[in-house]
């Protein structure tokens, strides 16, 4: 079941930033790519003329990935060194401005989604209506699908994966949880298909947003 992505984004007035067009004739998945395309292009940016590996997941001796967390998931890199004095460092690339626009809702299948103002490398997921110990498998199997574990997936014009980079531990809260998630270069469509298999898992109803200022941040 799809998350309205061909349905306009109609009655929310939405604004120019930063050489994003946020507007109302939008669909979903459209903001959402709109969303990313600074940080990626900032993400892209970090990594040319450096010896190293964009978005690499970090592996085990054995080529395994490392897990970690309650929900036992991969981690990647936003850029790794592989030469000179910093090689074996990792590089964090953190989005500088947040879009603007109005929060809106939308429906989800079925169950209502509000959306508010986030940035694409740390943006928070409240969920209600579902326990954590109930969501959690619709969490990990997400993550897992848009990690691309064996780096099978063929590289952009850019040079990026088009993949996630990071789960926080769920936080569970009064009527359900919170988790904010690195989304690295995944597309837009990956945030549509997190919610729908949220929604679908017993969610009553979700919220897309930014964790609080004092929350840190991602990269």
């Amino acid at each position: 079941m799809e998350p309205n992505e061909d349905a306009p984004i109609t009655g929310h007035r939405v604004a120019r930033r930063r050489g994003a067009d946020y507007h109302p004739a939008m669909t979903l998945t459209e903001l959402f790519d709109a969303v990313r395309a600074p940080y990626a292009e900032r993400l892209a940016a970090a990594a040319r003329g450096q010896d190293g590996v964009p978005e690499a997941a970090f592996r085990l001796a054995d080529g395994a990935v490392a897990t970690e967390g309650a929900l036992g998931l991969p981690l990647r890199a936003d850029f790794l060194h592989v030469k000179g004095p910093a090689a074996g460092q990792s590089l964090m690339v953190d989005a500088t401005s947040r879009p603007v626009f109005e929060p809106f809702e939308v429906a989800v299948a079925g169950r209502p989604v509000t959306v508010e103002p986030f940035t694409w490398d740390w943006a928070l997921v409240s969920v209600a209506g579902l326990s954590l110990d109930h969501g959690a498998p619709a969490l990990r199997d997400w993550f897992m699908r848009w990690f691309d574990e064996a780096d099978a997936g063929a590289l952009d014009a850019a040079g990026l994966r088009g993949v996630v980079h990071a789960m926080m531990d769920p936080v569970a809260a009064a009527d359900g949880f919170e988790v904010t998630i690195d989304l690295g270069s995944a597309p837009g469509a990956a945030v549509g298909d997190l919610l729908t298999r949220l929604a679908l898992a017993g969610a009553t109803a979700l919220r897309l947003g930014a964790p609080p200022a004092d929350a840190g941040s991602g990269g």
